[in-house]
């Protein structure tokens, strides 16, 4: 079902395979930023091992150059 998300609310998506695009790279901020500048966005990849997420979606989280990595994972920059 269609609805209008509220302001400042997430958008989450899931199931993205960077090797079924016609070029197969990985979704970044620079893709989803020019889409979305204000709204927080959270894209899993279809193994959900990786997510991309948008520069607002990372000021939400308050991740900035000097955050570190998360135990056993990485922060791609």
């Amino acid at each position: 079902a269609e609805r209008e998300l509220e302001d400042g609310e997430w958008l989450i998506g899931e199931g993205w395979d960077e090797n079924l695009f016609e070029q197969p790279d990985y979704v970044t901020k620079h893709d989803l930023d020019p889409l979305f500048p204000d709204r927080p966005v959270l894209l899993k990849r279809v193994c959900r091992h990786a997510a991309a997420v948008n520069s607002a979606a990372l000021r939400a989280a308050g991740i900035t150059t000097e955050t570190p990595d998360p135990n056993g994972g990485i922060i791609v920059r």
